[in-house]
Formats: structure tokens, C-alpha cells, sequence
């Protein structure tokens, strides 16, 4: 029996991580030291080499102030941390 969309929600994870993490401008390292996990185990989560336990992904969202199911949540391009901004400008 396959399954499908194996994988996906780390692979969703991962790119929210990521994407999250610099919207507020943390290090892996800062952030790793805040949720109380190794920055090299970060490392492997934000590039999809690590199945994460429930556990530290809840130490994750802890230390970036939002909600575990925010991380793994799917999100279009662009909407991850600014959200108010606007859009530049420059055709005059």
C-alpha cells in the first residue's frame, strides 16, 4: 500500500521553519539555543534529513511565539511573516 503525499508534511515544516525563522531574522544557532536543541539537529529539520519529534517541534514553535499548527500549515510564497507590507512603487 503506497501512501500519498508521503513526506509532505515535512517538506511543509521545513519550508515554514526556514521561511519564519528569517522573516524574524533568527539564526539557526539563536533559535536552536531558545528551544533547547542542537543547531546541527535544526540544520537537518530545515532540510528535510530529520523526522522531528513532536516534542522539539513544540520547543520550536514556543521559542518563535507561535503555534505548532501554524509550522504545518501549507502557505503561499510570500506569506510568511510579511504580512502588512506593501508592495514598492517605482512606475512613476
Amino acid at each position: 500500500m503506497s501512501v500519498e503525499g508521503s513526506g509532505r508534511a515535512r517538506r511543509t515544516l521545513a519550508s515554514n521553519l526556514r521561511a519564519f525563522r528569517a522573516a524574524r531574522g533568527i539564526s539557526q544557532e539563536d533559535l536552536a539555543a531558545s528551544a533547547g536543541i542542537h543547531r546541527n539537529y535544526l540544520g537537518g529539520v530545515e532540510r528535510c534529513e530529520r523526522n522531528i519529534a513532536i516534542d522539539n517541534l513544540e520547543k520550536l514553535a514556543a521559542a518563535m511565539g507561535m503555534d505548532i499548527a501554524k509550522l504545518l500549515t501549507e502557505r503561499a510564497v510570500g506569506s510568511y511573516g510579511d504580512e502588512g507590507s506593501q508592495p514598492r512603487s517605482d512606475d512613476r
